[in-house]
Parts: C-alpha cells; sequence; structure tokens
C-alpha cells in the first residue's frame, strides 16, 4: 500500500498540539464521523505514548548507570550488569515499539484524508430539474431541503419515507447513499448505491461514489475496477478517477 505522509503528519501534529485551528476544525470533524480514523488516531497515541515512556525509562536506567562508579567494586558490577540489562530491555522494547509504529501507518492506506480530497455531497439538482413534480409533492422539496442544510440524519428518514411510494427510486436512493457517506455510514452507503438501477438516473455518479465507499470499506480490488471503468467510460469522473487511481496505485 501507498504511504501517506499527510495523514501521519497530520495526526502526529495533533498528537503534538500543532495544529492550526481550520485543521483542529477538519481533524475533529474526521474524528466524529468516521470510527476508522477515530480508531487509528486511538492506536497513534497509545504507540507513541508508549514511546514517550520508553525514552524516559531509558534516561532514567542512564542516568542510573553513572551511579555504581561511586560504590564499591563487588556491589558496582553487579549494579552495572542489571543496568545494562534494563537498558537493553528498554532499548529493544522501544525498537519494538517504533517498528510497530512504523509498519502500521507506512502499511496502513491514507483512506481518511485521500477521501476527504475527493468526497464531497452532491449538489441538490432534483429540484430544478422536476420543478413540477416538486410542486405536486412537498415532500421531495422538504427532503431535499434537509439534505442541502446537511441534515443528514434527518434527510435520511425522509427518504427512506419516500422510497415507499416514489418516482424518483433511483435519486432518492442516491441521495440517501450521499448523505450516509457524510454521516460516516460507508457500508449502509454501498447497500444504497447497489440498489441503484446501475444504468438509471445518476449511473455516473453512482459509481464515482461507490468507488469512494469501496476506498473507506478498504475494498482496493472492487475500487480499482470501478475507477478503471470510470476512466473507459469518459464521463465527468474520468479526471477524477485516474488521479485517484495515480495516486493510490502508482506504477
Amino acid at each position: 500500500m501507498v504511504f501517506s505522509a499527510k495523514k501521519l503528519e497530520l495526526i502526529e501534529r495533533h498528537y503534538n498540539e500543532d495544529l492550526s485551528p481550520d485543521e483542529y476544525e477538519f481533524f475533529m470533524e474526521q474524528m466524529l464521523k468516521d470510527s476508522d480514523f477515530a480508531e487509528e488516531v486511538k492506536q497513534f497515541n497509545f504507540v507513541f505514548s508508549g514511546i514517550d515512556k520508553a525514552r524516559a525509562n531509558e534516561l532514567k536506567n542512564q542516568f542510573i548507570n553513572y551511579e555504581p562508579q561511586h560504590l564499591p567494586e563487588t556491589k558496582k558490577s553487579k549494579l552495572v550488569n542489571f543496568s545494562h540489562f534494563k537498558i537493553s530491555l528498554v532499548a529493544m522494547f522501544s525498537i519494538f515499539i517504533i517498528s510497530f509504529a512504523y509498519l502500521f501507518f507506512c502499511t496502513s492506506q491514507s483512506q481518511d484524508l485521500l477521501y476527504a480530497d475527493y468526497f464531497k455531497p452532491y449538489p441538490n439538482v432534483i429540484a430544478p430539474v422536476t420543478r413540477s413534480l416538486i410542486q405536486e409533492s412537498s415532500d421531495v422539496f422538504l427532503a431535499m431541503n434537509k439534505y442541502d442544510t446537511k441534515n443528514y440524519t434527518a434527510a435520511i428518514s425522509a427518504f427512506d419515507e419516500l422510497l415507499i411510494d416514489t418516482r424518483l427510486q433511483n435519486e432518492i436512493l442516491f441521495y440517501k447513499a450521499v448523505a450516509l457517506m457524510a454521516k460516516g455510514s460507508h457500508s449502509e452507503a454501498k447497500i444504497q448505491l447497489e440498489l441503484m438501477n446501475e444504468n438509471g438516473e445518476f449511473k455516473n455518479q453512482r459509481k464515482w461514489y461507490l468507488a469512494l465507499v469501496s476506498l473507506q470499506l478498504d475494498e482496493l480490488q472492487e475500487m480499482q475496477t470501478l475507477l478503471n471503468d470510470i476512466v473507459s467510460d469518459q464521463s465527468s469522473y474520468s479526471v477524477y478517477a485516474s488521479q485517484l487511481l495515480n495516486e493510490f496505485f502508482p506504477n
């Protein structure tokens, strides 16, 4: 997998309390809406707090190592050996922790920030495109208004009501999926996208957002297949799909 210096830098700077207000706001937003991101931050804090403690203990033992020169020769010999043993254990522990941290972050994909770079809630195009239908059905208008105001929880409930009986089945499934993605519910979003008619309305949008869902679910082979299909389709998402392929699967 590709190592993301951007992701590691953001989490590390948060650990060191070195984020700008805007970066901190973005960081906390990701923590709230994405449980996977929150878990990685938790793991980072655990690993690097362990490293800090190991370094502190190693420094302490280095000071202890100087003390035997003031002791009798027989006691000095035993203490030096014991101190060297303790320092060796601390060094081994430090190497283990650092290696674990390196492998954890170097082999983990930058799903979170890479996803954030490409995911944007799709704009509401139902109202202007189907104005006469909106006038007939205030429920559709109210549901999309909730979506527009980023009240995604309420919008999802409204979409569920509309899906019982609507002429906009594909469109409502799509907007419900996007709302779920905005909330970080990617598995549920995938279900909605797969319920859509792949040749119906929003067919190009469906494929792109399904690729982003696959990214967050770590379904890399499926994501790569979808991105290659998008590039081949030469739709409006082809450029983004090509960029994401180059970032995620560099040759």
